[in-house]
């Protein structure tokens, strides 16, 4: 596919992903359908490998099977287990990803809310700074007044118990935010 007009969001894309081998990165694309945006990263990410995992209309299990095989095909690693939920595997490639650099695509993510509506309440984002000893918990949401920073912190616990030297924070991601 050609692109037109798109050096500067090329450019911003491979600075991300140079980032990415220091420090994990995160960048949502959105934007209308068929415009392009898939193509646009995997034409942009050119020196990691690429996990692109799309989300359609099947059972969690069924979906979690089939990205398996995507992980084992794309980064070449063997993926032990079964995995019947998207938050266990998703665990696994977060574990995965402090050995091996690699970008994951998820596209359709929006589709989760017709398999298991309660991933997006599963999936936040944590991220651990070992040199500055700050550990930093993200929950992330469409819409700005469904944050409950009290309700991250609550699930959070369990994890800040094993960091007690560390500074922790707090933060809640919203559209408003991107």
């Amino acid at each position: 596919m050609k692109f037109y007009d798109r050096d500067n969001e090329i450019e911003t894309l491979q600075a991300i992903e140079n980032r990415s081998k220091k420090n994990a990165q995160m960048t949502v694309m959105m934007g209308r359908r068929r415009v392009g945006k898939t193509e646009l990263l995997k034409h942009s990410f050119i020196s990691t490998p690429i996990l692109y995992l799309f989300v359609e209309k099947k059972t969690e299990t069924l979906l979690c099977e089939e990205f398996v095989q995507e992980i084992q095909s794309s980064l070449g690693v063997s993926v032990f287990g079964e995995y019947k939920r998207f938050k266990s595997l998703f665990a696994y490639l977060m574990e995965l990803s402090k050995t091996q650099n690699f970008t994951l695509i998820i596209d359709e993510f929006q589709e989760f809310r017709k398999i298991n509506p309660s991933i997006f309440s599963e999936i936040d984002i944590i991220a651990i700074n070992e040199m500055e000893k700050r550990l930093c918990f993200y929950e992330v949401k469409r819409n700005k007044s469904k944050i409950s920073l009290p309700l991250l912190e609550n699930k959070a616990k369990e994890i800040v118990q094993k960091f007690p030297d560390y500074y922790i924070e707090y933060l809640g991601l919203s559209l408003e935010d991107l």
